[in-house]
């Protein structure tokens, strides 16, 4: 399983004082890829997740509530989905 983290800030400073936070992979602020890949996948709201597995489908998870039960426990519950 990977992460990817898609900023939705509106400034670079903003997504930059995220950026050093973020313990998994992210695209580039003004990748345009971003803007894919939000537009397919955003359920609205931040934060949001999607997890898109291998076959194509897709999980929409709440990822505030799951991470509140700390990171190992939401990777095995996502893992399973």
């Amino acid at each position: 399983m990977e992460i990817i983290w898609i900023s939705y800030d509106k400034e670079e400073k903003e997504y930059k004082s995220y950026l050093n936070r973020m313990p998994w992979l992210t695209l580039d602020f003004k990748d345009n890829l971003s803007k894919t890949l939000k537009s397919k996948y955003s359920q609205g709201g931040i934060p949001n997740m999607t997890i898109l597995k291998r076959n194509g489908t897709t999980h929409k998870v709440s990822c505030q509530q799951d991470l509140g039960k700390g990171i190992e426990s939401c990777l095995m519950k996502w893992l399973k989905l």
